[in-house]
């Protein structure tokens, strides 16, 4: 096993150990591997072995029985569970996605027995030459017993580098190409599926026979999802669906909200002038741009529902609920990969008639 010149071989040592004993491959209460056979793994000194288990017994993952050898300690057992949360690429003020999620660390949305370290880096999602310093910042933190990851930004190959890292790891919501062999990694996500046949659900017990769909581009998975469960519940309801799908960059972080107007309103203009004759489903669309953007007459003299789905942090209790449960599932089983897809509750706002829906999987209830 080649050991890097920096840091020190020392630390290297530590942090092997530590992410092997914080991983599972060594059971609370077993034995390590004698000093001399450690060295010969590792290929350094005797002296470096035992500064790295010194500093290992000054964390409480091990402890030193005389005459009888070095034994790794019950750590999973703490009351506190420290939670480091990293959401990477996010446009200041543009995006609700943290502003939610982000309240999971706050009480009283965070239960007792939990800790959570909570990092935004406000940085386009390529500019990944920084993210060594994030994962430092990790494993120079013992006491981390598990790490979440906003999974919108992140690839196959960042999970290889999340796996180096000295504690488990959940990504957190869907990723830009799909699932990237969901085997070997942790991922908790709202249904996205379910929520688009949700909206379908809606206007087919409203007795719609066709509705339309807006869409940002269906090469990102996420959106894909939500149309599938649209088209699904319409195939089931026996509803036609009408698409325009949107180009991905849409909302490009160059362009002005003038200029996103005015690129809805070119599309929306180019579609089919039967389009807004049936009720609309929008997937994706910033709402208060999309509002500026449709004219009177295709809200159809406000007669007709325009809906856009939204989360809103007041109704993610079950959400929440489900992402501290896996937290502790991970941090007791890091050998035992999890993954849950959880319909959750969100807002459906109605852009024509003003109203606000919560649709509790499947059950709704105007807000008032």
């Amino acid at each position: 096993m080649e050991l890097l010149i920096a840091p020190s071989k020392t630390e290297q040592v530590a942090d092997i150990l530590r992410s092997q004993i914080k991983k599972g491959h060594y059971r609370p209460g077993s034995r390590l591997a004698g000093m001399r056979q450690l060295a010969k793994t590792f290929k350094v000194s005797t002296r470096v072995v035992g500064c790295a288990l010194e500093s290992l017994q000054k964390e409480r993952l091990l402890r030193s029985e005389h005459g009888r050898g070095v034994f790794v300690e019950q750590w999973t057992e703490s009351d506190i569970i420290n939670v480091y949360m990293l959401f990477w690429g996010l446009e200041e003020h543009k995006n609700n996605y943290f502003e939610e999620f982000a309240k999971i660390a706050y009480p009283p949305v965070m239960p007792s027995g939990f800790s959570f370290n909570l990092r935004a880096v406000m940085k386009k999602s390529d500019e990944f030459h920084h993210l060594d310093a994030e994962l430092a910042r990790i494993n120079n933190s013992p006491d981390v017993n598990c790490a979440i990851f906003g999974a919108a930004a992140f690839n196959r190959e960042h999970i290889r580098q999340f796996k180096k890292l000295h504690s488990p790891f959940i990504m957190l919501g869907d990723f830009q190409s799909g699932e990237l062999g969901a085997s070997d990694y942790n991922q908790i996500a709202g249904d996205n599926y379910k929520q688009g046949q949700h909206c379908l659900e809606f206007m087919a017990v409203r007795g719609y026979k066709e509705v339309s769909l807006i869409t940002r581009n269906r090469q990102c998975y996420f959106y894909e999802q939500f149309c599938r469960g649209v088209e699904d519940a319409a195939l089931e309801a026996g509803i036609k669906i009408n698409q325009l799908e949107l180009p991905e960059d849409i909302h490009h972080d160059s362009k002005s909200e003038r200029d996103i107007c005015q690129d809805y309103q070119q599309h929306i203009n180019a579609a089919a002038t039967d389009f807004f004759t049936v009720p609309v489903i929008v997937n994706g669309l910033k709402k208060y741009i999309l509002t500026d953007a449709l004219t009177e007459q295709q809200k159809y003299s406000f007669t007709l529902p325009i809906i856009l789905p939204t989360f809103n942090a007041n109704f993610l209790s079950l959400f929440y609920k489900e992402i501290f449960r896996m937290i502790k599932k991970v941090v007791k089983q890091p050998q035992v990969f999890q993954r849950e897809l959880i319909d959750v509750p969100f807002i459906i706002n109605d852009l024509v008639g003003n109203k606000r829906y919560l649709n509790n999987q499947g059950v709704v209830s105007e807000i008032s």
